[in-house]
């Protein structure tokens, strides 16, 4: 039985750090869960795990993950998700520059991999351990901590203006890199990978990726398809079916909605 999926999301305020809150509910099951696939993002998200666990694998691993509180770094690759029986799992999607506000920690070994949010070290001030299981309560302290965040940085810093930049502006990457940074175009792609363990090319093309994936359901024939590849800038249909299974596994036609795990929204 598909596990129970719903969103939830924070102050308009707030979501410049914070995408959506998502659970995944197996609480009242006694059995574990069929294998649930997650896209690529582009995100991180800490996780809030209640229950017996759940089982997270990436291409490189497979994660057990008890009760506790996690950091998730599901960012370029797909994972597969098993939930054990009795188990609620509640995220937190952190956009890719929220870490660079609250960490100096170097992620750019610690994509698509899972950690225990006390191995990594965040400012003094921020603290995203909680004490209750209530949904609805966590969302409150959440808008409650990024508000604060969004006080003490009211200015966009150079993560954030490069990636906001990247979805809303069709130039290269050098020229948003020379509009918003004053550092050197190599210092400044050091610093992105640093906070956000991707380099700027990977995550144009990951968040590029995922605005496709919604024009799937509708992409029934090859046409269809290739005007889909063109409006995403890929060069065409076999580029686009490429990258696709590259990261997918599977074709864009074989693509099948209910047996992943996909944003309501």
């Amino acid at each position: 039985m598909m596990p129970l999926y719903s969103e939830i999301y924070v102050d308009s305020v707030v979501e410049r750090f914070v995408k959506k809150l998502w659970c995944l509910d197996n609480s009242a099951n006694s059995n574990i869960s069929k294998d649930m696939m997650l896209l690529p993002n582009g995100c991180f998200n800490f996780g809030i795990v209640q229950g017996e666990g759940l089982e997270v694998c990436f291409n490189a691993g497979k994660y057990s993950l008890e009760k506790g509180h996690y950091l998730c770094s599901q960012v370029t690759e797909k994972a597969l998700v098993k939930i054990k029986p009795f188990t609620k799992i509640i995220f937190i999607q952190l956009h890719a520059w929220t870490l660079s506000y609250i960490s100096d920690v170097d992620f750019s070994n610690h994509i698509n991999k899972v950690f225990r949010s006390d191995q990594i070290s965040f400012s003094s001030h921020f603290d995203l351990k909680f004490n209750t299981t209530d949904l609805n309560e966590i969302v409150n302290e959440v808008n409650n901590i990024f508000k604060d965040l969004n006080i003490k940085y009211p200015e966009k810093g150079i993560v954030e203006e490069i990636s906001t930049s990247l979805k809303t502006n069709k130039i290269p990457v050098t020229n948003i890199i020379n509009k918003v940074s004053s550092k050197s175009t190599r210092a400044t792609q050091i610093k992105f990978k640093r906070s956000t363990g991707m380099t700027i090319k990977e995550y144009s093309s990951i968040m590029n990726f995922r605005d496709s994936v919604d024009g799937i359901k509708e992409a029934k024939d090859t046409n269809k398809l290739t005007c889909l590849a063109l409006d995403y800038g890929y060069y065409d249909q076999s580029h686009y079916t490429h990258m696709f299974k590259k990261i997918v596994g599977i074709t864009p036609k074989e693509f099948d909605p209910k047996s992943f795990i996909l944003s309501k929204n």
